[in-house]
């Protein structure tokens, strides 16, 4: 084997080094956690065309996503860092050819059942319309607060009242 053959497998052993490295790096709570939660990891290509940078030369990027409950989530969450080191080192990767480029954490307490969502397509296209009258709407209100407004005129800079808008809409409940 080459020094830049690797095997693009996660090794054999790695849930339990990820586990020893967890009670050495962090402690028993955050290791019991990650043992309570399942995971998935998906390979997404080269690691260098994934944004990885450093020694990375032929390694591929693996994001993994961790599924489990509100507790053992929010224990992982706080331990992101120290939970991502681990990873990466149980992954070895000048064995595996393998690095830990992102982690994504669900929630499976919550449910879809608890969504509300129109039953019919008319019901679906009737709250999308809705929806678009309410945004119109708010856009209308706070557009002629703009021009109510003493601090906005023909000299202020078009970030100032983008920043405006933006501050209103969030005001409103209204983000993103």
């Amino acid at each position: 084997m080459g020094e830049f053959d690797f095997t693009y497998i996660l090794p054999e052993n790695f849930e339990k080094r990820v586990v020893q490295y967890l009670l050495q790096l962090a402690n028993r709570q955050l290791a019991e956690a990650f043992q309570h939660c399942k995971y998935e990891y998906e390979d997404v290509g080269l690691a260098y065309y994934a944004g990885l940078r450093g020694d990375n030369w032929n390694k591929r990027a693996l994001d993994f996503t961790f599924e489990g409950t509100d507790k053992d989530i929010s224990v992982l969450k706080r331990a992101d860092k120290k939970l991502k080191d681990a990873i990466g080192k149980a992954l070895k990767p000048s064995e595996s050819g393998f690095l830990i480029r992102n982690v994504v954490y669900f929630d499976a307490d919550v449910s879809l059942e608890d969504v509300e969502s129109p039953s019919s397509n008319e019901e679906r296209l009737n709250c999308d319309i809705q929806t678009a009258k309410n945004v119109l709407n708010d856009l209308v209100q706070i557009g002629e607060r703009v021009c109510w407004n003493a601090l906005f005129n023909a000299e202020s800079s078009e970030n100032s009242i983008n920043d405006y808008f933006r501050d209103m809409f969030f005001a409103r409940g209204i983000s993103k």
